[in-house]
């Protein structure tokens, strides 16, 4: 018997920024750091919320320290992790 599973980095809400319909700005989220315990899991694919946008705040830049060490998901040198997104529904 097969079993389909995914496994996901986890991001957490930013609390230092104020949004919402009351301030007229969209919540911005971040990547959990790769070292804390609870950055990756996995989920049933039938629990998943396939309709977010998340748009990467390219103002504050991308950064490296998030996920460390190697990854298949990048070359070496290169930097694919925003700081922060901003999530549109």
């Amino acid at each position: 018997m097969a079993y389909d599973i995914l496994w996901v980095r986890w991001y957490c809400r930013d609390t230092s920024y104020c949004a919402g319909f009351k301030r007229k700005r969209l919540h911005r989220v971040e990547f959990i750091p790769s070292d804390d315990p609870n950055a990756f899991g996995f989920l049933d694919p039938d629990e998943v919320f396939r309709a977010a946008h998340l748009i990467p705040a390219f103002h504050h830049g991308a950064t490296e320290n998030l996920l460390q060490g190697l990854s298949v998901a990048r070359g070496e040198g290169e930097v694919d992790d925003w700081q922060y997104f901003y999530v549109n529904l």
